[in-house]
């Protein structure tokens, strides 16, 4: 398969992930989201294996755009087809994600690193 199609095909999935992390947690009754903010480990368990497994898709994909995709990009388009395309690429997450979408998943994320990670080092 051709790196771009390969790329294509993960965001497909990153995109499924997502939505089914969301569903999941959106499914949750409040009882069972309550537990897991309590850190039971029954729940918690579950939570770290599928976003440990999320984080390990989204490196390696990450890692082809920037090694593969990226440069390119960087040697076939020129700076103002790059910028359109940047454009246009912020355009479909506004639309695919909402206004703001983006900023709040980011900002979760690294609330939840700085809760769990400062945890696991400290043996939790």
């Amino acid at each position: 398969m051709v790196a771009t199609e390969t790329l294509k095909e993960e965001h497909k999935v990153v995109e499924e992930m997502l939505n089914i992390l969301e569903e999941v947690w959106n499914k949750l009754s409040l009882g069972e989201r309550n537990r897991y903010l309590r850190g039971e480990e029954d729940v918690v368990s579950q939570i770290i294996e599928n976003g440990r497994a999320y984080i390990q898709l989204l490196r390696s994909h990450i890692d082809k755009e920037n090694n593969v995709l990226y440069r390119l990009a960087d040697t076939y388009l020129s700076a103002q087809k790059q910028k359109e395309l940047l454009e246009r690429f912020e355009e479909l997450e506004r639309e695919r994600r909402g206004e703001g979408r983006h900023e709040e998943l980011r900002k979760l994320l690294l609330d939840l690193k700085d809760i769990y990670l400062k945890e696991e080092e400290n043996g939790n």
